[in-house]
């Protein structure tokens, strides 16, 4: 089954022969690698102590394009990197934002699949335009972490997901790696939470008719045909907990109507790394309710 996304209209979605980005300006400004390579000079590894290493600065570009197999895909008319710094070695405060995207699917896909061509073009995915954003923030003395990033692509389809982590602290890290493990880290660090929004537009359609292509068949029967098989193949993971019987409804009834699939798990509590560690490896049907894992669908 793997195998057939490698062949046919699909497969250069999948595996492009060649992709190359071209950039007509790129300004990066400010950066500091001075605290770094003063140790680096002394052969000797920096400790925790030393926090102010790296500051990757600010870059703007504009005017990206990326190619596949030859055929222009992608254009941003500006991306930018408004922070790139650094606590030790580690990032602390990454943000990133692109704007003026505009995507030409039909660029995967090669001219002799004329089919899969005139899908993509019926529902204007030769032409979707967007924007997007990225962040991380690490707090290295209250350990909170907090990672987002945002996608919309008009008339297409928008994805929104954050995760959020705490007792991720530098001292932690520290005496972790004097232990010479991650055992301190793993017994301190914890899950937050995490939320992932779908929003369909035309995705889920242009989806379903290049998988028919394919398939075989039209992409409304395959779609009608898959919320059946979805609700069928999660019987039985409902038996070993009640509560994939929503997740498994608000798959299905994504997949059928589009509109909105949301996933979140927002426990009262953090829950320590290592907790869901040993969850993992002993009862991992109750991790729905140690996250407190939702899933739900709006038309």
């Amino acid at each position: 089954q793997g195998a057939m996304l490698l062949t046919g209209p699909l497969a250069g979605f999948f595996a492009p022969e060649s992709q190359r980005v071209v950039v007509e300006a790129l300004a990066w400004r400010n950066i500091d690698f001075s605290g770094l390579l003063a140790w680096g000079l002394k052969d000797e590894e920096p400790p925790v102590s030393e926090a102010r290493l790296i500051d990757l600065g600010t870059m703007q570009a504009t005017g990206m394009e990326t190619y596949v197999n030859g055929k222009r895909a992608v254009t941003v008319a500006e991306t930018s990197m408004t922070a790139g710094e650094f606590t030790w070695l580690m990032p602390s405060n990454l943000q990133f934002d692109s704007k003026g995207a505009v995507y030409d699917f039909t660029a995967y896909v090669p001219e002799t699949e004329e089919a899969a061509l005139t899908v993509l073009q019926e529902r204007g995915l030769d032409n979707v335009k967007g924007d997007g954003s990225a962040a991380w923030v690490w707090n290295a003395e209250t350990g909170v972490v907090d990672l987002d990033y945002v996608a919309n692509m008009e008339k297409f389809a928008s994805f929104n997901a954050d995760v959020g982590f705490t007792g991720v602290k530098l001292d932690d890290i520290e005496t972790a790696m004097n232990d010479g493990g991650a055992a301190g880290l793993l017994s301190n660090g914890a899950f937050r939470n995490f939320s992932l929004t779908l929003d369909d537009e035309e995705a889920l359609d242009a989806v379903f008719a290049l998988a028919a292509l394919q398939m075989g068949g039209t992409g409304e029967d395959l779609r009608a045909s898959v919320p059946a098989m979805i609700r069928l193949m999660g019987a039985q993971a409902a038996q070993m907990n009640p509560r994939m019987t929503d997740y498994i409804n608000a798959m299905a009834e994504f997949v059928s109507e589009g509109g909105s699939l949301r996933i979140s798990a927002e426990p009262a509590e953090p829950v320590s790394f290592s907790a869901l560690q040993a969850n993992s490896a002993t009862a991992p049907q109750t991790l729905p309710d140690v996250v407190n894992l939702t899933v739900t669908h709006k038309p």
